[in-house]
């Protein structure tokens, strides 16, 4: 079942909360008149303007802009989702968090997760300076990794043998052991997962050990072992050293996607901030949503014989129909034999760092990927490159990218992929994807569009979306204009939906001149009936919802930032 915090518990935390004692927990703050400052947190300065007034509960920083309330300076410092930091700030103040259809059996399973693996995590530390584990020590110095590196990542060491149920006792049950990965059903009972094996505690953006890695020091199969994948676990979705890297840097300059979990500790002991690994899986569209909350320049790593570059061809199918025309991704091989551990150790910070930059651009990539051996001064090659281009066009959404790498193509290439029949009876498939956005429609009568006035036109053509607004106490503090009357029509649907059944319904409650506004957005800002002949009233339905809660979703994250 969704976890949605209910309506108006954003302004019942808010009021619970001391900003000062939020951010002074976190940052130095010093007395000055009605206020505190400090050295800001985002940026670095030697005089304080960062500046946290108590009687607004609001900070600001007069140097970068960086400002908001207590929720927004905990997404901000510690690179917490919305949901996180509300349920972080409302656990450390001991405010019971409101849910709307929240089921607390799941809540306390998923709580009963955390807490065993963390205590394994502990375990596995633990292990790791007994005798036992000297031979996991030694590699360990093979590798170079220094004792605070060690702690950092909180690296152990899985005992041979069958120990977690003898060691848990009471303290739970077999079927939570199971339940977090820690043990696996066989033909003769239960048995540890990782068995002598040194460990790696992968943690998700909160801190919280979500799974581990596992890395055999014998001859045992598989050489690395991940958790299989539990209620808190989906590799889709993780990235190791993730955490380790917002905890290194308030300022995350860029995120630098590699192989393996040695070659993420490496770079982070060598100075070089930013590397993640995915988990025995590829780089998913869900691993690019997850470090888009964080950075828009993004490395990604390959090794630089065959096997390396067919893995960055299959990173790029994944890539391309969720890339965003503000993301500065690179593609990055390393010399033949080399992986990001060895030659970090190899060349030092400096000159890794100059490989990073001298990456392929990712549109460069593509069009290499494209063209590949083929040669366009011949039609044979012009044909090789046509076909491949349109298999990997008809699988990007419509967007603003699509549109850029479109024209690009054009040029690249001399001709249109798509009109290479114009001219002879040729008829043209149109595919109909479910990601598909509507198209930006632009009236060329004066009338200014916003934001919210695209969402208000969504609001009266749907009033159920109203249902997907469940912060309204929060939007309601930065009231005007098209969103004073976006928060009004919201109250009224949510309230009494089946009182205001048309547009003309809200003419009781409403002023005057927000009628005559409303009447311009309802004449104005269109809704497209279809993205193409295949779209059926259900998808269309789909694809608007996904739209309202997009744009909702992205003006909470703005309003999150200003001062009232």
């Amino acid at each position: 079942m969704a976890k949605r915090i209910a309506n108006n518990f954003i302004d019942v935390l808010l009021s619970r909360v001391d900003i000062i004692s939020v951010i002074s927990n976190r940052v130095p703050l010093k007395k000055a008149g009605k206020d505190f400052q400090a050295c800001c947190p985002f940026h670095n300065e030697k005089t304080p303007s960062f500046t946290v007034s108590p009687q607004k509960q609001f900070f600001h920083c007069f140097g970068c802009g960086a400002n908001g309330n207590a929720i927004g300076f905990l997404m901000d410092y510690e690179h917490l989702s919305f949901v996180d930091a509300v349920e972080k700030l409302a656990e450390e103040n001991g405010v019971e968090i409101q849910y709307e259809q929240f089921d607390e059996v799941k809540a306390e399973q998923r709580k009963t997760l955390y807490d065993l693996l963390d205590d394994a995590a502990s375990l596995y530390e633990k292990n790791l300076f007994t005798e036992q584990g000297s031979l996991t020590r030694k590699y360990i110095a093979e590798r170079q990794l220094d004792r605070e590196t060690v702690a950092k990542f909180r690296l152990g060491y899985s005992l041979l043998g069958n120990n977690l149920q003898s060691h848990f006792g009471n303290q739970t049950t077999i079927e939570d052991l199971e339940n977090a990965g820690l043990i696996s059903r066989g033909d003769n009972g239960f048995y540890d997962q990782f068995r002598g094996r040194l460990m790696f505690p992968i943690r998700d953006p909160r801190g919280r050990v979500v799974g581990f890695g596992a890395r055999a020091l014998g001859d045992a199969k598989p050489k690395y072992l991940n958790s299989k994948e539990t209620d808190v676990f989906q590799k889709r979705y993780v990235l190791y050293g993730l955490y380790e890297t917002l905890q290194s840097s308030r300022n995350i300059e860029h995120l630098i996607v590699v192989e393996g979990y040695m070659d993420v500790i490496a770079l982070q002991q060598n100075g070089i901030n930013g590397a993640v690994a995915a988990l025995g899986t590829s780089f998913t569209p869900e691993h690019l949503s997850l470090v888009q909350k964080y950075t828009k320049k993004i490395f990604i790593c390959f090794d630089g014989d065959n096997a390396g570059k067919k893995a960055a061809v299959r990173a790029m199918e994944t890539i391309l129909p969720a890339m965003q025309i503000d993301l500065n991704i690179r593609v990055v091989f390393l010399p033949d034999g080399e992986d990001p551990d060895t030659l970090v150790r190899k060349i030092g910070k400096a000159a890794f760092t100059r490989l990073l930059e001298e990456g392929k651009r990712f549109s460069e990539f593509v069009f290499e990927t494209l063209i590949g051996k083929s040669d366009l001064a011949f039609v044979e090659g012009r044909g090789e490159v046509a076909s491949r281009a349109k298999t990997l066009f008809d699988n990007i959404p419509n967007g603003e990218y699509k549109s850029l790498l479109y024209q690009e193509a054009i040029e690249r290439f001399g001709f249109d992929i798509y009109n290479l029949a114009r001219g002879i009876n040729h008829k043209q498939t149109t595919h109909y994807s479910k990601d598909k956005k509507t198209p930006v429609y632009l009236p060329k009568n004066g009338y200014k569009s916003t934001v919210e006035s695209r969402l208000i036109r969504l609001l009266l053509a749907f009033p159920e979306f109203a249902n997907y607004v469940n912060h309204i106490g929060l939007l309601s503090q930065y009231k005007n204009g098209d969103r004073n009357l976006l928060v009004q029509l919201v109250m009224l649907l949510q309230v009494s939906p089946h009182q205001y059944t048309s547009d003309d319904s809200f003419g009781i409650v409403l002023d005057i001149s927000v009628q005559k506004r409303l009447q311009d957005i309802i004449k104005y800002e269109k809704i497209i009936e279809k993205v193409d002949n295949y779209e059926t009233l259900e998808d269309r339905k789909k694809r608007l919802n996904i739209e309202f809660v997009d744009g909702i979703n992205n003006l909470f994250a703005i309003l999150l930032r200003k001062i009232n």
